[in-house]
């Protein structure tokens, strides 16, 4: 294989290994703001782990055929050491902003949907009701005077 050849195959895998820094760093920011139990966290891990297992093999195999060679190792590693180096400070600074946009956005649309949607409904619904609700009470009403109205009790005969 020609220098150019294995150069492009180089900066790729540098590629890999930072876009791998990205993913790890987007999974440790949500283990950070949702703080799962033990059990979610180990079948978090094992995703991170699947997931970065196919990005590799993916990568490597539309760069190279899955020819694995000491700077394929070293372009993942160089990539990735470069990403915490470099970027993670940042990007895990916007990840966490993006989080907040996201949960503040849902935040928003429940709201949204709280006065376009529930309380209209919740209104049409008391309208319409309402005959039926103050018919129960007028009858309530007129149940309790007739209950509360007792024939005389007969006084019992003189012995």
């Amino acid at each position: 294989m020609e220098l150019y050849g294995q150069l492009q195959i180089f900066l790729v895998t540098l590629l890999t290994g930072a876009l791998l820094g990205v993913i790890f760093d987007f999974y440790r920011v949500l283990r950070g703001v949702f703080r799962p139990r033990f059990m979610i966290t180990t079948v978090t891990d094992l995703v991170y782990w699947v997931v970065a297992t196919v990005t590799v093999l993916v990568s490597l195999l539309l760069c190279n055929w899955l020819e694995l060679r000491l700077y394929v190792f070293l372009g993942m590693l160089g990539g990735g050491v470069a990403y915490y180096r470099l970027f993670s400070r940042y990007a895990i600074y916007l990840l966490i902003r993006m989080i907040r946009l996201i949960g503040w956005l849902l935040r928003l649309g429940q709201k949204f949907f709280v006065y376009i949607v529930i309380m209209p409904v919740s209104f049409m619904v008391r309208l319409l009701t309402w005959p039926f609700i103050h018919t129960r009470r007028q009858l309530g009403r007129v149940w309790r005077r007739i209950s509360a109205i007792r024939p005389p009790k007969d006084k019992p005969p003189p012995a």
